[in-house]
């Protein structure tokens, strides 16, 4: 399997067979739950304390470019209100949220 899609799917980065979190992305109260370690390769998932505030860039990155992309294209191409567009990006923010929050967590583990 390649390395983006097992970023996609968010598997580990060192042997891409197992996933690094125990729920689904729709379990609203346990989205965020990882493995401690990969139960094929036992690398390690949190490596140190505070390990993954560097995702926090990247989802802000990630988010940003979701955000301006469903701003753009209700606004100027389905010509739609500004508090419609709001309302939209609000509904989108809650929607992609488990999975940005999940994806930067495993892009941030790909890059270290």
């Amino acid at each position: 399997m390649s390395k983006f899609l097992n970023i996609l799917l968010c598997k580990c980065p060192k042997c891409g067979k197992s996933d690094m979190f125990k729920f689904s992305s729709f379990n609203i109260f346990n989205f965020i739950s990882m493995y401690p370690e990969c139960s094929n390769c036992k690398v390690n998932f949190e490596p140190e304390p505070g390990f993954y505030l560097g995702a926090m860039y990247i989802s802000y990155l990630v988010n940003s470019f979701i955000f301006l992309f469903t701003a753009l294209m209700l606004t100027f191409y389905f010509e739609m209100s500004l508090a419609f567009t709001l309302c939209a990006m609000g509904l989108t923010a809650v929607l992609v949220l488990p999975y940005t929050l999940r994806l930067s967590r495993t892009i941030w583990l790909f890059i270290n």
